[in-house]
């Protein structure tokens, strides 16, 4: 029995570590700041597929943009979600990403997945704060790879929802 749950455990790990190895990715980005991000597509299978009648939050943009032949068609489009601040060790100064942590098998492997918010001296937002940003989607370049981001027309304080979590 002890066994069968080790190994279990093991598997449940790597499968947390394999989703979320291909959401964010980082790498060096020239002319944006000395911590640059490189956000990757969204890589899984049937999580592309955009239902309109689902909420417009961060799976549906994810699905939307990751999922759209040309990401450039969004630029100008308005855009308002609602999550908490959530950092990466190298992301560029300028970005933050509002998160809400995605469920795939149970709430003790959730994970953060977000869309990035592009706004220079954003460091009064603290890690695992709630906000609902509005504002539009523009692109931002990354070491020579657009990617969009949002430009942030008002960020307020949001509380946490009852169920915090996503589930694809």
């Amino acid at each position: 029995m002890k066994k069968t749950f080790l190994i279990l455990s093991a598997v449940l790990i790597l499968i947390a570590a394999v989703f979320s190895a291909g959401f964010i990715q980082k790498t060096p980005a020239a002319g944006v700041s000395d911590k640059p991000v490189h956000i990757a597509p969204l890589n899984l299978p049937g999580l592309t597929d955009v239902d309109e009648d689902e909420e417009k939050g961060i799976l549906y943009w994810q699905k939307t943009l990751y999922g759209s032949a040309n990401a450039a068609d969004f630029v100008g489009e308005p855009v308002e979600v609602t999550g908490f601040v959530h950092r990466l060790e190298n992301d560029s100064e300028d970005v933050f990403f509002i998160a809400r942590n995605i469920v795939y098998c149970c709430v003790n492997d959730a994970f953060p997945q977000g869309l990035g918010v592009f706004l220079e001296d954003n460091d009064k937002y603290e890690e695992g704060d709630w906000y609902t940003v509005r504002g539009k989607w523009a692109q931002i370049d990354f070491d020579g790879k657009l990617r969009n981001m949002i430009i942030p027309d008002s960020i307020e304080t949001a509380e946490e929802p009852e169920d915090p979590y996503i589930y694809p």
